[in-house]
């Protein structure tokens, strides 16, 4: 295999909507939402009822090596977690109070799967997270407020890091778990 030539591989509908991931990307087109392997072989295909993948984008989808989540069209209020492998949902969605406007999944690859989270935005620009994935399938756990006003906010690739802009801040969380064991401390 030369590394100069890429993987060519033809596609049946048209792509709307693409994102990467550390070992699969995501790929929505009419058909739904499928995940590849760089080697361009079909690993899953996501779907849930009311499903609209033309309507995907980078703030309604984020994908991390074990699992993806995404806004639902028919219901923005919910987030839905997919396990990344099979394209089955893990566990119940994630119910919000409010519309919900973005979503992202930490992906840093030292994060083990019990310690996945998600982090969203919802219509009043509160920021929440949420832990998520396979290892808290079953569990109850309620979304917890971070702050106000939020504009964006990103995960770190090579760090368990989250920064977000807040009423005109730049706030880092070294340690966003912490949020988990003392609120205060948040």
């Amino acid at each position: 295999q030369n590394l100069n030539t890429p993987h060519i591989f033809d596609l049946k509908e048209t792509v709307h909507y693409l994102q990467l991931g550390e070992r699969h990307y995501l790929m929505a087109d009419m058909a739904g939402m499928q995940v590849y392997s760089y080697e361009g072989r079909a690993v899953s295909q996501a779907r849930f009822p009311g499903m609209r993948p033309e309507a995907f984008n980078a703030q309604t989808v984020s994908v991390s090596s074990d699992c993806l989540a995404l806004i639902d069209h028919s219901d923005s209020k919910t987030i839905r977690i997919m396990d990344l492998l099979t394209g089955k949902e893990l566990g119940k969605p994630i119910q919000h109070a409010l519309e919900v406007t973005c979503v992202s999944l930490n992906r840093w690859p030292g994060s083990a799967a019990k310690e996945r989270k998600c982090v969203f935005q919802d219509k009043n620009r509160d920021l929440y997270i949420c832990p998520v994935g396979p290892g808290s399938v079953g569990k109850e756990t309620l979304p917890l407020k971070l702050g106000t006003m939020c504009d964006s906010a990103m995960w770190s690739a090579d760090t368990d890091m989250l920064a977000a802009i807040m009423d005109g801040k730049l706030v880092v969380w070294y340690y966003p778990n912490v949020v988990f064991v003392d609120r205060e401390l948040a």
